[in-house]
């Protein structure tokens, strides 16, 4: 037993190094990008270095993309460690509404009262639909903090040069954010 947690350990340790050699190389490359887009006009590249520049970078990003997939978990392993330990709710439990309305439904003004929570109310089915699936999030709070910095970045993004510079920064900006996650 103490055996396979020393290669597990060893395994994870294999998988950090690498994703810490893939994150070092893509901050590499973004710095390159850079000094690319902002270096000043003596250390601007010719034609014929910019094009190998970008041929580098195109096998680079591919070789990255094809180790990456290579070391992704099988989409098992995937499933059972992303698989709520949560069940539905049984079919015998009903709903009980209750609603508590007031006698009088005008202001001592003689203006008509406003129902507070009508659009909840009417959106009742949505705003509970994760009691009904144990598989649903009660909130989207992972997926916001997932698209806040895409988001922030649409804007620090949005000139990039050219069509062919903002293609690039892309990939780029998708392999940093994966290798994040993963």
């Amino acid at each position: 037993m103490v055996r396979t947690l020393i290669a597990d350990v060893a395994g994870k340790d294999a998988q950090i190094s690498f994703k810490q050699a893939t994150i070092d190389k893509l901050t590499h490359e973004m710095a390159v990008l850079k000094r690319l887009k902002f270096a000043a006009q003596p250390e601007v590249f010719n034609a014929e270095q910019r094009s190998l520049l970008d041929e580098t970078i195109d096998t680079d990003l591919a070789t990255l993309a094809a180790e990456i997939e290579q070391t992704e978990p099988s989409p098992h392993e995937q499933d059972d460690t992303q698989k709520p330990n949560r069940q539905a709710l049984p079919a015998n439990r009903s709903r009980r509404e209750i609603n508590h309305e007031p006698e009088n439904t005008t202001c001592a003004c003689g203006c008509q009262l406003k129902r507070i929570g009508q659009e909840s109310r009417n959106r009742w089915t949505a705003l509970t639909r994760y009691i009904d699936d144990g598989d649903l999030p009660a909130d989207n709070n992972w997926v916001e903090n997932q698209i806040r910095p895409i988001a922030l970045g649409c804007s620090n993004w949005l000139f990039a040069g050219s069509l062919r510079a903002g293609k690039r920064a892309a990939a780029v900006k998708s392999l940093v954010h994966s290798a994040r996650l993963n």
